[in-house]
């Protein structure tokens, strides 16, 4: 039998009963055809020390790819040669999981695919929400009123609430597909979320000068660290993300080429282009042991310097503003001065430019500008 695809699966026929198809390169993996046409992908092996034959249900053919069923089964027939049956601590853990206990086990195998950036999100929202109000419920426990309950509390931050509900949603799938549920219940469908505003809020160039005035005096009014200072400027003069100058690391940096080589954004691999103030930010920074742009304690990544922040807000008497805004005002800029979408996305590290399209109402009308240069020219000619 040829290795498994998700063309080869998805011809797979029902017959009057089920029947079991195994693929070779993967010894104990495969898929499970049932009469009524479901698929489902499994394992099957014999423990070591009792010699049963056990299968393990890896979850059904299209929530899973045979990628990632392929690679989930090598996980626990690894587990087996080392002793393990991951039959028997399934039904065991399908007893006694609570969601806490789920959710960390599930953050475990995320790790392993995800960027830690990702993984620090999804903790820090299981954390600050999901887990005090489900955390010590029975996984199987949690019903559609449960979660909607958990959406309905979060109404004055629609985003958030809505970020909660998509991650309960992919919680609770998971858990499906791992066998810890019954399938189709999932109790996150089905809800309708929040209607999100898109917050558009920009430096104006007098809100700039003060922000301006305010960082220079920062550091000897105790407002704000030179770190933080730093941190601002290189938001502000790069127009990157938080997490992208907090793990900024100086070996990354092409000095001759102006730019800096992000192995990992939240759209992959990037390049951080810097402006002639952004360098000069950089070069009076002190380069630390860490290899850190901006190290932290015991040289782990800076934390979010909120308090601060807010200080610097005050001071310069500007409402509502969020370090991500200096992001946008490096984009709207941008779009102000001319510069196509296209070359904007591209500073922003945009991988779909639907992203950019927020900026476009900034940018210069090109026909209004046509109509302009046209109508100089006629003036012009007729002044002789």
């Amino acid at each position: 039998m040829p290795k498994l695809t998700k063309r080869l699966v998805d011809q797979l026929a029902s017959q009057a009963s089920d029947y079991f198809v195994w693929e070779p390169e993967v010894p104990g993996f495969g898929v499970r055809v049932y009469a009524s046409g479901r698929k489902s992908y499994l394992i099957q092996y014999r423990a070591v020390g009792s010699g049963r034959t056990r299968r393990l249900a890896l979850g059904p053919h299209g929530v899973l790819t045979p990628e990632q069923a392929r690679a989930m089964a090598q996980t626990y027939l690894a587990r087996v040669r080392a002793g393990g049956d991951p039959a028997q601590e399934k039904k065991t853990a399908r007893i006694e999981a609570t969601v806490a206990e789920f959710a960390s086990r599930w953050l475990e195998t995320q790790a392993q695919r995800l960027r830690p950036q990702t993984v620090h999100n999804y903790q820090g929202t299981l954390t600050r929400h999901v887990l005090p109000a489900l955390g010590t419920r029975p996984l199987t426990a949690v019903t559609r009123t449960d979660v909607q309950a958990l959406h309905s509390r979060l109404t004055a931050t629609p985003t958030q609430a809505n970020r909660v509900l998509a991650l309960c949603g992919t919680l609770f799938e998971v858990a499906e597909a791992w066998g810890l549920r019954p399938e189709g219940s999932n109790p996150a469908r089905r809800i309708s979320r929040f209607r999100e505003v898109k917050r558009e809020r920009y430096l104006t160039p007098t809100e700039l000068a003060r922000l301006g005035a305010v960082l220079a005096r920062a550091d000897a009014e105790g407002l704000a660290s030179g770190w933080t200072v730093a941190l601002v400027r290189l938001l502000l003069l790069t127009g990157a993300r938080w997490g992208e100058i907090r793990t900024l690391r100086w070996e990354w940096i092409d000095w001759p080429r102006a730019s800096a080589r992000l192995p990992e954004s939240k759209t992959g691999a990037k390049t951080l282009y810097l402006s002639p103030g952004a360098l000069g930010v950089l070069q009076g920074l002190e380069p630390r042991a860490s290899g850190l742009v901006l190290p932290g304690l015991r040289g782990q990544p800076r934390a979010h310097p909120l308090r601060q922040w807010q200080r610097l807000c005050t001071a310069a008497e500007l409402e509502n503003l969020r370090l991500h805004d200096l992001r946008h005002t490096f984009a709207s800029f941008g779009a102000t001065l001319g510069l196509s979408l296209q070359v904007v996305g591209r500073l922003l590290g945009h991988a779909d430019t639907q992203t950019t399209q927020r900026y476009a109402h900034l940018a210069p009308d090109p026909v209004a500008q046509a109509a302009r240069l046209v109508g100089e020219a006629l003036e012009r000619a007729l002044g002789g």
